[in-house]
């Protein structure tokens, strides 16, 4: 409370806001929510404790996704950006640039953020998917280190013997893509097991087009282009033993990627002919990823105990090449190795009960997280080593003392401790939090939560290792590093939301408002370092982000249109940052304006199609003498056919950014009498993927 009352103009709203309820916690705990199959996606967010919006099976086959990373690229409220070499994408939500959705796999935190929860499952096929849930707020189960949570709930092995076959063939652009996955199921009462293997090949187009204006005026023009190409193994089996009420779960989990990346690269310096010229960029990469993971459960007297071990390992390299011809007047070579590793480690213990009218839910839980880069190669050898710590306690009651009433009250301890190159912090802090679920009138929910959070920088922000920039270094073309010295991020995080059902769970409209203070604010900032421009991650300041979202899904056979589900979301965002080291009070970087998305869906006898689209508006940064950055809005539209040949056999045609939607932006950079204009135009990939589906 003490962050809020640094804001005391905002401090009248979010009092008489708070004053009806707080904080948001899990649903019912008896079972878990995380591993229990829904039927209803819309009756099960109504009867949820917590603000939550649930993406079902149905939903995701609906997306054409061929992947989790491809679903996760479509959630409602979510920007994903592009998929990079591992499956992890940039996830950001509510005009949040930093890690602002935390993930779960089956309710469990990975250590090391999304990006490495990402990593473990991006390339897993999306029919492995069981649900997406989607959960808002703080709470002492999921804690208040993100404002957004998503859990990805994966399908279970069951006793029924099954088979699952997924071959699908297409294009990016011109380039061909293939994907192939069996799974087969089996067992009894029991031992049942699930055991899916995919095999991918992706090849990706890319290019983009620089117009480059440096600090003395002269004029360049670049233009790239490329293909990456990367095949895949992934083998991700599930065993579950039975006896009563308990059970063992063994998931290990296999991911082999190897592949390479080509880029061809032209510049033309309209000032200095002779520094005009072309690059030629050779990547030959690598990937292996293995992790283990056991969960356990079984009801004794009356209480579920539960526990998980997971243990990962990761390595990741690439050996690049350089041809330079023509730059400074030369031919000339430059190279690097670059390597990754990474180790990961997490644990938990968990005791549900319910006594009378409370549900009580206590746990302890342990993630560890190692990080070793190293670079060798013509600009030098750098090694550079780090890792994280974090202990978790928490305790929650939810409690209905009449049955349109649920409060749900819960704190939560942390104890983080991180290092990078030597530099070691140390945080302890205590996190409360409050929720209310309350209904009025039928089919009428009300919701509101308030809770504090802590989140620690990741590794890869403190590290200090460098990704150079190629070409040319301006401050808008800088050196990457981490800063070993950044401070964890504190927050005070509030939600208020109102929700109307409609008649036999036929879909729902919500309105949500939220409020999110944060103090040592993260944000990367480009300073000139050694005669190198240099951007890291600094604390800025205190951050107030805030904004409204609207959601409504509808299903309209009830209202005479049969087979047809609606849906859209809309995020408006709005930030503003006490910057002491400017002196001024400014806008958040990157902020957009709003982002919207829609869909439709229509099954009519043995045809099924839809279309989903997703709009950003244009992002703007604009720091003061230092800084202007604006990307334009851009539009993204998907769709598919499906077709049921048999009632075990379909046909799937899914087409994703139909439109071809480049990403365009215009950037500004000033100091004392100079300043540098990059504008920078990347290419859009429109994918077209044909896939045979059989179920038996």
């Amino acid at each position: 409370m003490a962050i809020l009352m640094n804001r005391p103009r905002y401090l009248p709203l979010i009092l008489s806001l708070a004053t009806v309820g707080a904080l948001h916690a899990e649903e019912k705990v008896l079972p878990e929510v995380q591993v229990t199959a829904t039927t209803d996606d819309v009756a099960d967010r109504r009867e949820a404790a917590t603000q939550k919006v649930i993406i079902g099976s149905k939903d995701i086959e609906n997306m054409g996704a061929l992947t989790v990373s491809d679903v996760l690229g479509k959630l409602p409220g979510v920007d994903a950006g592009a998929p990079g070499a591992d499956g992890s994408m940039a996830m950001r939500a509510r005009g949040m640039t930093r890690d602002s959705v935390q993930m779960y796999i089956d309710g469990e935190r990975v250590a090391g953020n999304a990006r490495m929860a990402q990593a473990m499952v991006g390339r897993l096929p999306s029919t492995e998917l069981e649900r997406v849930e989607i959960i808002r707020g703080a709470s002492a189960e999921f804690g208040g280190s993100a404002p957004v949570t998503v859990n990805l709930v994966f399908r279970k092995a069951r006793s029924k013997a099954s088979t699952a076959v997924k071959a699908a063939l297409g294009v990016r652009n011109d380039e061909p893509n293939a994907q192939f996955t069996l799974t087969k199921g089996g067992g009894d009462a029991t031992l049942s097991w699930l055991v899916p293997l995919t095999i991918n090949r992706h090849q990706m187009p890319s290019g983009s087009r620089l117009e480059r204006r440096d600090s003395s005026g002269t004029n360049q023009l670049e233009k790239a282009d490329g293909r990456r190409t990367m095949y895949e193994l992934v083998f991700s089996p599930r065993l579950v033993w039975k006896s009563g009420s308990d059970s063992l779960t063994i998931a290990p989990s296999l991911f082999r990627a190897w592949g390479d990346q080509v880029t061809d690269t032209t510049r033309s310096d309209f000032a200095t002919p002779a520094n005009s010229g072309s690059r030629h960029d050779d990547e030959s990469n690598r990937t292996a990823f293995n992790r283990l993971r056991a969960d356990g459960e079984m009801v004794r007297a009356g209480t579920k105990y539960s526990g998980r071990l997971a243990w990962s390992k990761g390595e990741r390299k690439a050996d690049v090449t350089r041809d330079y011809l023509g730059f400074g007047g030369l031919p000339s070579r430059s190279s690097e190795v670059r390597q990754r590793n990474e180790t990961d480690f997490g644990a938990s213990l968990r005791a549900d009960r319910s006594i009378g009218q409370h549900l009580l839910a206590v746990a302890l839980e342990e993630s560890e997280h190692r990080r070793d880069d190293s670079m060798n190669g013509t600009t030098g050898n750098e090694s550079h080593h780090g890792w994280d710590r974090q202990w978790s306690a928490w305790l929650q009651d939810e409690w209905s003392p009449v049955s349109a009433v649920t409060v749900t009250g819960g704190l939560r301890g942390e104890s983080i401790r991180y290092a990078a190159d030597g530099n070691t912090q140390r945080y302890e802090e205590i996190l409360p939090s409050l929720a209310l679920r309350w209904e009025p009138i039928q089919r009428w929910v009300f919701r509101t939560s308030l809770g504090a959070g802590v989140k620690a920088p990741k590794l890869q922000e403190l590290l200090n290792q460098p990704v150079y920039s190629v070409g040319s270094n301006t401050p808008l073309e800088a050196d990457r590093r981490g800063n070993p010295n950044l401070r964890a991020e504190r927050s005070v995080n509030f939600e208020a939301v109102l929700e109307h059902y409609l008649s036999g769970d036929a879909g729902v409209i919500g309105a949500n408002v939220y409020a999110r203070q944060t103090e040592d604010f993260i944000e990367k900032r480009t300073q000139l370092e050694g005669g190198r421009w240099v951007e890291r991650p600094w604390n800025e300041g205190t951050a107030l982000h805030w904004g409204i979202e609207l959601d409504a899904k509808l299903r309209t056979d009830r209202y005479g249109w049969r087979g047809a589900t609606l849906r859209s979301h809309l995020t408006v965002p709005r930030s503003s940052v006490d910057d002491p080291r400017l002196g001024i009070t400014r806008p958040a970087r990157e902020t957009p304006r709003y982002q919207l998305s829609a869909g439709y869906d229509q099954t009519m006898g043995e045809l099924s199609f839809g279309a989903s689209v997703q709009y950003f508006s244009r992002v703007v940064t604009e720091i003061a003498g230092e800084q202007r950055s604006v990307t334009r809005d851009r539009t993204l539209l998907d769709a598919y056919v499906l077709k049921r040949l048999s009632p075990k056999l379909n046909l799937r045609l899914s087409l994703q950014n139909l439109l071809k939607t480049q990403t365009r932006q215009q950037q500004d950079a000033f100091t004392t009498g100079a300043n540098w204009s990059l504008g920078n135009t990347a290419l859009g990939v429109r994918t077209v993927m044909l896939a045979l589906e059989g179920k038996w």
